[in-house]
């Protein structure tokens, strides 16, 4: 999906590049809109996982807000290219949206607890710390290093 986008993206080119057969896929995937949500909620757990324990595993002087958002960042620009096909897709496909929310909901528990865990802030900020994120992910791609790097720093700043 992050190479060919959501609406040229085929559950035939999953069967081609993950080497399941057809039936497999569908019996777990009745749809495109069930296969993409579960992928979508499926790197959402696994960013959120990954970011947490590379936060857990630094240095307790290292453990500020701005090494806990600049390793969000990182981790979130390595899946951003999914992230943001999904979201464009989701937000005319209404089946889609219904079931990313029925797999996300199955994640959503352990999540928020190993968030609570890990991060010094509650969950409405680290929302909007991903909101502000996202919209970097977004600008780096017309606006140049030096001013997405000025507006981190800003928004460090500011939080």
């Amino acid at each position: 999906m992050a190479e060919l986008g959501y609406a040229r993206m085929s559950t035939n080119d999953v069967v081609r590049r993950t080497g399941v057969s057809r039936g497999a896929l569908a019996h777990h995937f009745p749809s495109k809109a069930h296969l993409v949500a579960e992928a979508a909620a499926y790197l959402i757990n696994r960013r959120i996982k990954y970011t947490v324990n590379k936060i857990r595993k630094l240095d307790q002087n290292d453990h500020d807000f701005r090494t806990q958002i600049e390793t969000k960042w990182k981790a979130y620009e390595k899946w951003f290219p999914a992230n943001i096909e999904f979201m464009v897709a989701s937000r005319t496909d209404p089946e889609l949206r219904e079931h990313f929310a029925s797999a996300i909901d199955r994640y959503a528990k352990e999540l928020e607890e190993m968030q609570q865990d890990t991060f010094q802030h509650d969950r409405i900020v680290q929302y909007v710390m991903g909101c502000f994120i996202r919209g970097l992910c977004l600008e780096r791609l017309v606006n140049p290093d030096e001013l997405i790097d000025e507006i981190f720093d800003e928004f460090v700043r500011i939080m």
